[in-house]
């Protein structure tokens, strides 16, 4: 009776165990383990300041929450900010002189054409009566000459007693009062030539004005680039009083903070690092052995020692290359002695449901389903 229940008893832990195994085998043909898990991710962002300065705003610690476009640090830019509103007074300064020469250089421009206009018909009208004079005392010289003749020849008859008193001082009256209007013409010519005179030399210091002009345009010229200069400097200001802000470039965590407030800090000097929680994955070392019948987008778990606590994933990449392909001391078989041994390779997968529990650097568990 006791060796049939013994019988009895073995072959149900034979069955048992041929079950397990059946299992057991099943299960290595159908999934893929490794305990040599860690939680990774390739957004680890280093923020930093392009410019120094002094830190006057940073209120983060490590494990922080921020969000996407959140101040996260600020150097002070009192000294950037006063030296930018005194630039941009002086373009200011520097436009109003402009616009005010400006103005006086069209005004300068517009009166030396009404001017020199003016002086132009006034030139011409001179000119015109300058003609006229001298042809009306030509004329009056040539009437003079024969009044002359005929005061001479009636001064000899007179003496003579051969014309009467009453014709010869006719004549003579007729001579004097025609050298006295040649004379009078003359002293008209005379004053009209002078007028002309004027005009010429005002005609000179329109030209002269002209001249202003151009040394007007010159200071203009060079207040234009002095603007210019200011102006780009002020840009400069500008975008270093930019540079000296940090934004979050993401929602994120601060995952280490390397300096506090007030600290002054040269450019390109670490400030925080911040990593996306979402875009974590699990990285594991796969023996070559456990490659067969793997491919991307096999669903995958992964238990979180830590955490207790089992997330969905699907394989994303299988590396192409051995993890001791970029090992610092490759092997040497130059001795020929050769042990084979077996490489691993890494497979990176995708978080299906990530938390903020997850957080980077923690060890895992992971099974593949092929």
């Amino acid at each position: 009776m006791k060796k049939k229940i013994a019988l009895l008893i073995l072959g149900i832990l034979i069955i048992i165990s041929v079950g397990f195994l059946i299992k057991y085998i099943n299960y290595n043909e159908n999934y893929v383990t490794s305990n040599a898990g860690f939680i990774k991710t390739d957004s680890l962002t280093y923020l930093s300041f392009k410019v120094d300065g002094k830190i006057n705003y940073l209120p983060f610690t490590s494990g922080d929450k921020v969000q996407k476009h959140q101040l996260i640090a600020a150097l002070d830019t009192l000294e950037l900010n006063t030296t930018l509103n005194q630039t941009k007074f002086n373009i200011l300064s520097l436009q109003n002189k402009i616009d005010s020469m400006q103005a006086g250089k069209e005004k300068l421009i517009n009166d030396i054409k009404l001017n020199s206009k003016l002086n132009e018909n006034q030139l011409k009208i001179l000119n015109k009566n300058i003609e006229a004079n001298r042809l009306n005392i030509n004329s009056m010289k040539v009437e003079l000459k024969k009044l002359k003749d005929d005061y001479k020849r009636y001064s000899f008859l007179y003496q003579r007693k051969k014309v009467s008193k009453n014709e010869y001082e006719t004549v003579t009256t007729n001579y004097n009062s025609m050298k006295f209007k040649i004379e009078s013409a003359q002293k008209s010519l005379d004053a009209i030539s002078l007028s002309k005179n004027d005009l010429l030399i005002k005609q000179k210091l329109i030209e002269n004005e002209k001249n202003d002009i151009q040394k007007l345009s010159k200071t203009i010229k060079s207040l234009i680039n002095s603007k210019k200069a200011m102006t780009s400097q002020a840009k400069l200001i500008e975008e270093k009083i930019k540079d000296s802000f940090i934004y979050a470039p993401f929602n994120g965590i601060i995952a280490k903070k390397y300096v506090n407030k007030f600290e002054v800090i040269k450019k390109g000097e670490n400030i925080v690092t911040l990593v996306n929680p979402k875009d974590i994955y699990a990285s594991i070392f796969l023996e070559e052995t456990k490659l067969k019948g793997l491919k991307i987008g096999n669903p995958a778990t992964i238990h979180i020692d830590a955490l207790d606590k089992d997330y969905k994933a699907q394989v994303e990449t299988i590396l192409p290359t051995s993890a001791s392909t970029f090992a610092i001391v490759p092997r040497d078989l130059s001795s020929g002695e050769f042990t084979k041994l077996t490489q691993r390779f890494i497979v990176k997968l995708k978080i299906l449901n990530p938390d903020e529990k997850l957080k980077v650097g923690m060890s895992c568990k992971v099974t593949i389903k092929k």
